[in-house]
């Protein structure tokens, strides 16, 4: 019955959700009259959803699920070494092999605007910088960026603990979807292990996060109390959960799912923070839609070329003058040594708005 199930999710046969559009994922899966282990099974581990979740929408997260599996080993995951934070420092090497420029530890002095209210430059020190666009993150936005907002959060807890919430002689990477009670919320928990590159031997580190209803503390006790030892246990009584050695409590905003436009000019973009999802994708569909925004015909992020199809410097101009470099789809040239052109623009020196401050980090 389980293969048979999965096999309908994967083919997405027209038939086989009619009637369910409307309806809970939970409540189709109750209706194939399915036990209560698989129900579980098949709605949290597999579906990634809650007893909330729309059928349809749980369908589509059982085929990514499934598509996922023996890309890159047995598990349908993939995390980064060291962090997802080498993500985007991935992205950020990317783009200034292709002409990205980086300006670190800059202290921001202000937006300039123009009368029409668009956005013209941004003042860095004692040096103005023009661009005819802005993308930049909502928590650096001036204020009056996000007045109008109607801001969610997230419940987050960073815990260093003594053991693994599930031993192992192989794997040093822990993922589980905690249903909290009730069945409405997950809690999601990844841990990290010494093969990461994130802590040392023997020290693990766990990360917890669920949508916010009360205290971060208060919303993730329940995940807390069942995975970890408690201090205030008999110290008596044998207990092989492992013990935590340090926590960290705190909320996150969660910005994904409300419209970032409605008061900002047209040409500044914002950018939402992390959502509750444990993939990137939300990000990715956020970043191409103000990509497409700003460069309509242009391709995102197209595919990066293989070390054969760079060519570098003077062999490149060998190339040009024998007509093997094509406009379009040919090889891709980087000339170190380019001089950069500059052109004087004459435009009237627009007043800084001076309501509009924020720092740069």
């Amino acid at each position: 019955m389980l293969m048979k199930l999965l096999s309908a999710c994967m083919d997405s046969e027209e038939n086989e959700f009619m009637g369910y559009e409307n309806k809970t994922f939970h409540t189709y899966l109750k209706d194939k009259k399915l036990t209560d282990n698989v129900v579980h099974y098949v709605l949290y581990a597999i579906a990634m959803s809650t007893v909330d979740t729309p059928c349809l929408e749980a369908v589509e997260n059982i085929k990514r699920f499934l598509n996922s599996l023996g890309r890159f080993g047995k598990t349908p995951f993939l995390y980064s070494m060291y962090g997802s934070g080498e993500l985007s420092q991935a992205f950020c090497r990317l783009s200034a092999v292709f002409g990205g420029v980086y300006a670190l530890n800059q202290h921001l002095g202000g937006f300039i605007f123009d009368s029409e209210n668009k956005f013209r430059g941004l003042v860095c020190g004692k040096q103005i910088i023009r661009s005819s666009h802005l993308v930049m993150g909502i928590e650096k936005s001036p204020p009056q960026f996000v007045k109008s907002l109607e801001i969610s959060y997230i419940s987050r807890g960073i815990f260093i603990t003594s053991g693994s919430v599930m031993e192992s002689e192989k794997e040093h990477l822990t993922l589980l979807f905690y249903p909290l009670k009730g069945g409405q919320r997950l809690c999601n928990v990844i841990e990290l292990g010494s093969l990461t590159g994130t802590c040392p031997k023997g020290i693990y580190i766990v990360h917890m996060f669920t949508k916010q209803i009360n205290t971060p503390k208060e919303d993730l006790e329940e995940c807390v109390s069942k995975l970890f030892q408690s201090e205030k246990e008999d110290s008596d009584v044998k207990d092989n959960r492992p013990q935590v050695l340090w926590s960290f409590y705190y909320s996150a905003p969660d910005t994904n799912h409300t419209d970032l436009r409605q008061d900002v000019p047209e040409n500044v973009f914002l950018c939402p923070g992390p959502d509750s999802d444990l993939d990137i994708d939300l990000s990715i569909k956020k970043a191409k839609e103000i990509f497409n925004s700003i460069y309509p015909d242009v391709e995102f992020l197209p595919r990066a070329p293989d070390p054969e199809e760079i060519i570098i410097g003077e062999d490149a101009i060998e190339e040009q003058e024998q007509g093997n470099i094509q406009d379009e789809g040919g090889k891709v040239t980087l000339n170190p040594d380019e001089k950069e052109s500059k052109t004087e623009e004459k435009i009237a020196e627009p007043e800084i708005d001076k309501n509009a401050q924020g720092d740069v980090n």
